[in-house]
């Protein structure tokens, strides 16, 4: 099993479906305007809240049951399957029931058309099998679907509708559908799951083994969207809009990180049973990597961020841009979490994390009371970024138990002082964007390679022999 043949077909894919997916969100927004956009993403941010909850968590246990289910793997995704599908069913219809009960009616047919597509669009768990399987590249054609269903539908939505930002939510949901409903044709072909062993208990044993990391999930991720609820409850759709416009490169951030993580479960649940030592070593390379690249973005988004906004969005967008100076931040500590926590779960319990997603979802409501009403959209990314305070604490404390003297705590001292340097010279550094971003840059990086802490390739750590 290779990392780098696998990321690089999850790679492919995902940016395939990330870019397609931005071009028609930057389409959106210069057509619809921070009001219409608003409309449009706040209901995307509920479907994808809806669609978390059918995923429960159990795609990332998937990669790591895969590979403890051996000569049972056909029985297991069988059952897999089954209680994937099972539950996308539930929650859609759950879905539908509330939207029916309580939401306004010029908003109801988006919702329930979602509703009705929702467990399709739950189904998107076949990386992990084609991976497993020695087909990662499969991951890379799926994503054509929806490079050509996206668009096509979207222009459709936009020419015959009168109503183009709830139109474009259906069109969003349709395009998922069809990628997933493609990927769950390829897992019931290759995979050749047995459905003559799906029992109730065996279901059952799938929704245990998924029930820390799903409940956790599902929290994660209201955790995550709750600031673009709130922000469309407390204050406007214009301000659903201009966050949104800030949260894109967010979600842009979290496909890669998702993408590098997502093979990296099977390579550490092998080295978990096998060999603890290149386990801890793979760990510290990809930390060191994923730490240092996030920092430095971290540390260039100031200087590059309003042209950004200013060049895709149009000034209209222009408040976006301190936003997404503070998300970039979030981006770096959420990708840390999540690679202790793909690693965490192959080497003990990982019960802690729904506890740890529960202390971020209550701590997140109160900030977003707090903030938003004083501070707008600030308020929310400022909530976002300081609810993630708890679970990171949660998760080393995790981390230390799991492996005690293993934190590497010297490089991050020396990290933090190359920090430090680049924050001088980004407030002192004078000049237009690129020279600011080109001074702070080589600061950093030099400072690393002064002190000998610049990280190494990491590839080279995660290859089973």
């Amino acid at each position: 099993m290779s990392y780098g043949r696998s990321v690089s077909a999850q790679a492919v894919a995902r940016i395939l479906y990330v870019a397609t997916g931005t071009v028609v969100f930057i389409g959106l927004a210069r057509l619809l305007g921070p009001e219409g956009l608003g409309r449009y993403a706040f209901i995307v941010n509920l479907f994808n809240i809806a669609v978390s909850a059918a995923d429960l968590g159990t795609t990332g246990i998937l990669s790591r049951d895969l590979v403890a289910s051996g000569s049972a793997q056909r029985q297991f995704v069988g059952n897999f399957i089954m209680f994937r599908l099972g539950l996308g069913c539930t929650i859609g219809v759950v879905s539908a029931l509330l939207a029916v009960a309580v939401a306004p009616t010029e908003v109801l047919p988006p919702l329930l058309v979602c509703s009705l597509l929702l467990p399709l669009n739950a189904a998107r768990f076949f990386d992990p099998v084609v991976q497993y399987l020695g087909r990662p590249w499969i991951s890379a054609w799926l994503a054509l679907t929806y490079v050509l269903a996206l668009p096509l539908s979207t222009a459709l939505a936009l020419v015959v509708s009168n109503d183009p930002p709830y139109w474009a939510v259906i069109a969003y949901a349709a395009a998922g559908a069809a990628y997933a409903g493609g990927g769950l044709v390829v897992v019931l072909r290759l995979g050749n799951p047995d459905f003559g062993a799906v029992t109730i208990s065996a279901i059952w044993q799938v929704a245990k083994s998924a029930a820390p990391l799903g409940v956790a999930g599902l929290l994660g991720i209201v955790t995550l969207r709750l600031d673009l609820v709130l922000l469309g409850v407390l204050g406007t759709s214009d301000m659903v809009g201009e966050y949104n416009a800030a949260f894109r490169f967010f979600d842009l951030g979290v496909a890669v990180i998702v993408t590098l993580l997502t093979p990296l479960v099977s390579i550490f649940a092998h080295f978990a049973v096998y060999d603890r030592h290149r386990l801890v070593e793979a760990l510290r390379a990809a930390m060191r990597a994923m730490a240092t690249g996030g920092l430095l973005a971290a540390l260039l988004t100031p200087s590059l961020s309003r042209s950004v906004i200013m060049l895709l969005y149009g000034a209209d967008y222009l408040a976006a841009a301190p936003v997404l100076d503070i998300l970039v931040w979030k981006l770096l500590t959420g990708a840390i979490n999540l690679l202790l926590v793909s690693m965490l779960m192959t080497v003990g319990s990982i019960r802690f994390v729904w506890i740890s997603a529960l202390c971020c979802l209550v701590f997140n409501i109160v900030l977003n009371l707090v903030l938003i009403p004083r501070f707008g959209i600030l308020g929310a990314a400022v909530a976002a970024l300081l609810t993630d305070v708890p679970q990171t604490v949660i998760t080393l404390i995790a981390f230390r138990k799991a492996l005690p003297g293993e934190l590497d705590a010297a490089w991050w001292g020396r990290i933090a002082l190359a920090v430090c340097v680049g924050a001088v010279v980004l407030q002192l550094c004078p000049g237009p964007p690129a020279v600011r971003a080109s001074g702070v840059a080589t600061a950093f990086l030099g400072t690393l390679w002064l002190m000998g802490a610049l990280p190494r390739n990491p590839l080279s750590t995660l290859q089973i022999r």
